[in-house]
């Protein structure tokens, strides 16, 4: 259904990108003004965004539906503007009900806190599915390049299977453009024996069985089939290039609200990497970390540490059955930092605010232990905490916090106008002619606070508010290591007794994400518990299920059908055989298993 058109110029109408059943997400901009003809007072700064059910009407002379709303609103959420005026501002609403009408709300504010318009948009959630699935449309990142040969002849050797089941080979030529050589280094070729994780919704693809294009070399010059610049020119001999099936070790990322996929690279070649695999085991633990188990590969030896991609040999000969055990942290983990000031000669702390002065303390950020040296962690969600005392709160003229400055902000791309600086607290015109008073302040300031600290006439004293400038729009996305700065610029007084105070302390709380995402595998060597006698058979096809820290592992094929069952503990990576006291377990193999409420 249509929304009713609506003269406000701001913000844009609200679009819905993607509705189901039990969810709807969308998108809108800041409306037609003109950036550059635009007054400061007129900026968006924040929306705040509301839903309501609405009433499904039906005209009984045409038959034609819609959506009535009501003015029941209840807020979703409050969303800062991003300091990227070309990006539009996204939302999504959970815990819908199917089939039912809905009004979403957008109301515009400016730095000011004045109200700048407002937009309604009706829109009615899905059926229930019924066994349905729905594609979804993998999008091409626009600087994808293609691994293409250029306008040669490639001659192409395929690989097809034999009537005894064994791998045959087969040669053609092809001259098409949509060969298998020049797919896209954005995405994973097709595959079988693949795992599939799902960490924090952001889902992950090891291994598997699959075709990769490895090219003869140019008049005796190795190529590298990804580099363009070792194309040859029209004098030299034309590549001949073969399809092999191999074992990868690829490791790729899918995002599903961006419906894109990243192929994940280690840090240096000297970093361990699992041979390339198919119908191994990778299971989730709670903590985020993943835990590939067993799988079949080749017995080809690997010659470096560059290609873990083995190529798939002929016959039962050549298969090398795996019991190895790796580990990997989630490549997207979110670290929490408390950085706090302490009192002190050393660090000047209480620090005396004196009236007419701007008074500064600084603030370090380093790594926590456990981080590696070249990892840089970036901001996704940022928090300041305050406390000082004054004779004078009116005399606050502004709190302002200052970021590490612009060292990284070219490899993350942070545009120079970034200000790094924001403006906690602001004070009004109307608050200066209030009388003074002696107080105490404890602040938190967060873009996820309910009330907006502009809301009062004077700065509050204790409790949790949304900041005069967004601290996201400022430091959202950049390193945090470095150096911040809190000021207080206090006014001059106009009356002849004199004020005093003091900044008791500060501290920040962020949350923040490797800025470059990387792949660390870590080759878990496990031990046998005392208990058990055997050891754990090397094996693919099997299953395997996390409870807590430990994962269990059950069949899966060997030399035979396996019955076993095994418990990894992954706190003291050790194995344990256990014993079924009741009904033996009949062989399975490559079934799938999961943990519910009534049971497994």
């Amino acid at each position: 259904s249509k929304a009713a058109k609506s003269t406000n110029a701001c913000p844009g109408m609200p679009m819905i990108v993607m509705r189901s059943h039990e969810s709807a997400e969308f998108t809108w901009n800041d409306g037609s003004h003109n950036e550059k003809e635009r007054s400061k007072e007129w900026y968006v700064q924040k929306y705040i965004v509301q839903l309501a059910e609405g009433n499904l009407r039906i005209d009984d002379a045409t038959g034609e539906e819609s959506i009535e709303c009501s003015e029941d609103y209840k807020l979703h959420k409050h969303i800062q503007r991003s300091w990227d005026i070309t990006q539009n501002t996204t939302t999504r609403v959970e815990d819908l009900n199917a089939s039912t009408p809905y009004c979403l709300r957008v109301e515009a504010f400016s730095i000011e806190g004045l109200r700048l318009g407002v937009q309604v948009l009706p829109f009615l959630t899905q059926a229930t599915p019924i066994n349905q699935w729905f594609p979804v449309r993998v999008r091409e990142p626009r600087t994808s390049t293609m691994s293409q040969k250029g306008n040669h002849n490639v001659e192409v050797v395929t690989t097809e299977k034999g009537d005894d089941g064994n791998d045959g080979v087969s040669s053609a030529t092809t001259t098409e453009a949509a060969s298998w050589c020049q797919h896209s280094s954005s995405r994973p070729t097709g595959r079988r024996g693949h795992s599939m994780t799902i960490i924090n919704d952001q889902v992950y693809i090891f291994g598997g069985a699959t075709l990769k294009c490895v090219c003869e070399n140019y008049s005796n010059d190795h190529v590298d089939d990804n580099d363009a610049t070792s194309l040859p020119n029209d004098n030299e001999k034309e590549p001949q290039c073969t399809s092999k099936n191999v074992y990868s070790n690829e490791f790729w990322h899918f995002d599903p609200l961006t419906a894109t996929f990243t192929q994940l690279e280690r840090h240096s070649n000297e970093e361990a990497w699992p041979r390339g695999r198919e119908q191994h085991s990778a299971t989730a633990l709670p903590n985020g970390d993943i835990i590939v188990i067993g799988g079949i590969s080749t017995k080809s030896s690997i010659d470096n540490n560059d290609d873990y991609n083995l190529e798939i040999g002929r016959g039962p000969s050549s298969e090398l059955l795996l019991a190895d055990v790796w580990r990997m942290r989630d490549p997207h983990h979110i670290s929490s930092y408390v950085f706090q000031s302490r009192s002190g000669d050393d660090t000047g702390m209480p620090l005396e605010l004196l009236p007419g002065r701007i008074t500064s303390h600084q603030l370090t950020t380093s790594r926590n232990a456990d981080e590696e040296e070249d990892s840089m962690m970036c901001i996704e969600d940022i928090q300041v905490k305050i406390a000082l005392n004054h004779s004078c709160l009116k005399g606050i003229e502004y709190i302002k916090l200052a970021g590490p400055g612009t060292m990284d902000a070219k490899e993350h791309d942070a545009p120079q106008s970034r200000d790094y600086q924001a403006k906690i607290f602001v004070s009004s015109m109307d608050s200066r002619e209030n009388e003074c008073h002696s107080s105490s302040l404890n602040l938190r300031f967060s873009h996820d606070a309910e009330a907006s600290v502009l809301s009062h006439a004077d700065i509050p004293t204790s409790g949790s508010f949304r900041p005069a400038t967004s601290l996201m729009a400022a430091f959202g996305g950049l390193p945090l290591h470095g150096d911040w700065e809190l000021s207080v610029a206090m006014a001059q007084p106009t009356h002849p007794e004199a004020h005093h105070g003091s900044l008791l302390q500060w501290e920040l709380i962020i949350d923040a994400k490797p800025c470059n995402v990387r792949a660390k595998w870590e080759k878990i060597e496990p031990t046998t518990s005392s208990l058990t006698r055997s050891t754990f058979t090397p094996r693919r096809q099997h299953t395997a299920l996390a409870v807590d820290s430990s994962i269990f592992v059950s069949g899966g094929l060997a030399q035979h059908h396996l019955n076993d069952l095994w418990r990894f503990d992954d706190d003291s990576n050790t194995w344990t055989e256990l014993k079924s006291a009741g009904t033996k377990i009949w062989p399975l193999n490559g079934q799938v298993a999961f943990l519910g409420e009534f049971g497994l």
